[in-house]
């Protein structure tokens, strides 16, 4: 019989719901005729969305492991900025 899957909601958790990562897609957007061999990202998309990186920033992902989440340290132009407390009554 295969065992039930536990759920935050089964071990009583009554918080925020839990902080998700992102989805990061580093793309290749050229024609066939274009593609030189090798792939040369030149799309950034965050959640879905395309980010505009800075010229000759670099993209790094880092070590990954079965035991750990994994990591992006990107460069990315801000449209806007907020930087604030949240509050649970807002």
């Amino acid at each position: 019989m295969a065992r039930k899957r536990l759920t935050l909601k089964d071990l009583g958790y009554v918080g925020p719901p839990p902080i998700q990562g992102a989805d990061i897609e580093v793309i290749e957007r050229r024609s066939a005729e274009e593609a030189p061999g090798v792939l040369l990202p030149n799309v950034l998309r965050i959640n879905g969305e395309e980010v505009a990186v800075p010229a000759g920033a670099a993209i790094r992902v880092h070590d990954m492991s079965d035991s750990e989440l994994v990591t992006v340290t990107l460069t990315i132009f801000a449209s806007s900025l907020s930087v604030r407390r949240d509050t649970a009554d807002e």
